[in-house]
């Protein structure tokens, strides 16, 4: 079984868990999927919008896309969460991913 098929087994038997949603999401954003990506990052952030590392993968996914304006609405969305959750890590982040894609 490999990888993605393992995690969505995860999925199905813990469908309330972010976490494997999360890697499912990943690993298709790592597969250069990002169709697939961002259909699961959605997924996640509908069920878990305070899952502040998925916005940073959500928007970079995006934008390899082409969809600039809805990875800009979701990196701010992230930084509003990340903001909120004293995570000034990623909050510097997803700025700076927002600052690189607005040209500046």
């Amino acid at each position: 079984m490999d990888r993605v098929e393992q995690l969505k087994a995860l999925i199905e038997k813990h469908p309330q868990d972010a976490f494997p949603r999360y890697g499912l999401a990943m690993e298709y954003k790592n597969q250069v999927e990002y169709e697939n990506a961002i259909q699961i990052f959605d997924q996640l952030l509908e069920q878990h919008p305070d899952y502040t590392a998925a916005y940073f993968h959500f928007g970079m996914s995006l934008r390899a896309l082409g969809q600039g304006q809805r990875a800009e609405e979701i990196f701010k969305r992230g930084i509003e969460v990340a903001g909120k959750k004293g995570e000034s890590h990623a909050r510097d982040e997803l700025q700076a991913a927002l600052a690189e894609l607005l040209g500046g």
